[in-house]
């Protein structure tokens, strides 16, 4: 009878049982054990570049960079552009801080493959450590341009935006300190961080030093409203609505202060305004609905109200202004159906909330 290899050592003879061996050992955390396996394995097979691949990985996992460089190394000698041996050494480079070297290395993996997702992400982080924001934001624009729905490449471009418009407005303290374009910036930068008071100290100053300003009234008119400071509000988004008559957002939001006072008819036209503005404006066509209904314009009332329904079926009390148009047009059926609608979601908000009856 012939001898044969032992079973465990017949399997290493086959690179791809070695991969699957060693990256068993890795979900169980056994580092040693799978090394072992794929220096075993390269013994056999010293260039294979899956095996070399995993190794490199295995050396990534364990924070072993400089390792993992030299190992896909071994494999751009003799492939340089072999998928993913690129991005794993530039990985490595950017673990170790060495941001030009992993945004080369980057680059060398979509020199191979142009359109990878992952690469194009992780190259815009190298190029932002590198100091190359414009550069990362392209990268990032790009990604986001093909998927709008890709939340990391929001989170990082948002982080970028927003670590530019910091830098951007320390160099214009230094070349314009107590500019109205600085204090401008500063209001922006306040409001975007919810201190709306200090947010209005800035946009105040700016008035002062510049009374036509563009768009200064209307920033101004926004942050009252949303103060509930609105007579202060409503002075400054007048102001706006010279400057701009059809402001959609200006017209929306001196509607809003109206209706608050029951001034229905004196918003109607401000309301229709706003919709032709935004076609998917819900809000507007709500109270515009309301605005028609109080007047007793129930057709208009029921096409606005209609609309926002549309637009947004969830927005609950578009269904109790409907449930209030159909009892008036006396169509018992659809009231009651509107209005078992707007309990529902009335229902829902509470639950979701944690509040109950």
């Amino acid at each position: 009878m012939l001898f044969s290899a032992p079973p465990a050592r017949a399997a290493l003879q086959s690179p791809q049982a070695a991969v699957t061996q060693g990256r068993d050992l890795e979900k169980q955390r056994d580092f040693a054990g799978a090394e072992r396996v794929y220096q075993e394995a390269l013994k056999v097979h010293p260039d294979n570049p899956d095996l070399l691949k995993v190794l490199a990985g295995l050396y990534q996992e364990q924070s072993r960079f400089q390792e993992a460089i030299e190992v896909c190394n071994r494999i751009l000698r003799r492939a340089p552009l072999y998928p993913g041996a690129n991005f794993l050494a530039a990985v490595s480079y950017f673990a170790m801080n060495r941001f030009q070297e992993a945004v080369a290395a980057f680059n060398k993996e979509l020199s191979g493959n142009p359109g990878d997702r992952r690469t194009r992400y992780y190259l815009s982080l190298a190029l932002q450590a590198a100091g190359k924001r414009a550069e990362a934001i392209q990268q990032l624009e790009g990604l986001l341009a093909e998927d709008p729905q890709d939340s990391l490449v929001l989170y990082q471009l948002a982080r970028q935006y927003k670590a530019g418009m910091v830098q951007l407005g320390k160099m214009l303290a230094k070349s314009s300190p107590d500019s109205d374009l600085l204090h401008a910036l500063n209001g922006e930068l306040r409001a975007d961080g919810d201190q709306n008071e200090k947010a209005v100290a800035e946009y105040s100053r700016v008035l002062k030093k510049n009374p036509r300003f563009p768009g200064i009234h209307f920033v101004l008119g926004e942050l009252y409203w949303k103060m509930a400071e609105n007579e202060n509000a409503f002075g400054e988004l007048k102001l706006a609505l010279e400057e701009d008559v059809n402001h959609t957002l200006a017209n929306y939001y001196v509607a809003d202060l109206l209706v608050k006072e029951q001034k229905f008819k004196e918003a109607t036209p401000h309301l229709k305004i706003a919709v032709d503005g935004d076609s998917r404006f819900t809000e507007a066509y709500f109270l515009l609905g309301k605005c028609l209904l109080a007047q007793g314009e129930l057709t208009s009332a029921l096409e606005a109200l209609t609309k926002a329904a549309e637009i947004n079926p969830n927005h609950r009390q578009t269904h109790y202004q409907l449930s209030q148009l159909y009892a008036r047009l006396n169509d018992k059926e659809k009231s009651q159906n509107h209005i078992e609608i707007f309990e529902r979601l009335a229902k829902e908000d509470r639950e979701a909330s944690g509040k109950y009856p």
